[in-house]
C-alpha cells in the first residue's frame, strides 16, 4: 500500500472515529456532558438524590446496619416507606447476585420532573458479581419515584 493510500485511510478512520465519537455513536449520551441545571428548583433536587444514593454506596444492602442508618428516614415519609424501598432494592441485589450484597455505585441517568411534587429517577445499579470467575461487573436498571411532602424531596416507593 503507497503512503498515499496509508495516510487516506488513516484520515478516513480519524474522521469517523471523531463522528461517530461526536455523534454519540458510542452510546455517549448524544455527545454531551452532564446538562447543567440552571432551575434552583431541579439543582436543590439533584443534590438531595446525589446525597441519597450515596448513603448507600459501598455498604450491604440486605444488612440490618444498613436498614437502621440513622440519617435515611429523613428521605421517606415514615418507617414503613423506608422499609418498603429497603425490601424492594434488597430484592433486587439478591435476585442479582451481587458479591456480598455490595452495589459499588449508583449512576443516575436521569431525573424527570413530572408534576410540582412529583419526579421520576432513572439509575443504573453496579456492583460486582457474587462468582468470582465472573470478573464482568453487572449493572441494574432501577426507576425510583421520589414525592415532594411539605416542601422536602423524600423516595416514594412502590409496596412489594
Amino acid at each position: 500500500m503507497s503512503a498515499r493510500r496509508r495516510a487516506a485511510a488513516l484520515l478516513g478512520t480519524c474522521v469517523l472515529a471523531t463522528g461517530c465519537w461526536g455523534s454519540g455513536w458510542l452510546g455517549f449520551g448524544g455527545g454531551r456532558g452532564p446538562e447543567v441545571v440552571e432551575d434552583a428548583r431541579a439543582a436543590g433536587f439533584a443534590a438531595r438524590i446525589r446525597s441519597f444514593y450515596d448513603l448507600l454506596e459501598g455498604v450491604p444492602i440486605a444488612a440490618e446496619t444498613t436498614h437502621s442508618d440513622p440519617r435515611l428516614p429523613g428521605f421517606f415519609t415514615g418507617r414503613v416507606a423506608l422499609q418498603d424501598y429497603m425490601a424492594s432494592l434488597t430484592a433486587q441485589v439478591r435476585a442479582s447476585q451481587l458479591r456480598g450484597g455490595l452495589l459499588d455505585r449508583f449512576e443516575v441517568l436521569e431525573f424527570r420532573m413530572l408534576e410540582d411534587d412529583r419526579a421520576v429517577v432513572e439509575l443504573r445499579l453496579v456492583g460486582e458479581h457474587a462468582r468470582g470467575l465472573r470478573f464482568w461487573g453487572l449493572e441494574l436498571p432501577r426507576t425510583d419515584h421520589w414525592r415532594q411532602v411539605r416542601g422536602i424531596w423524600t423516595v416514594s416507593p412502590d409496596r412489594l
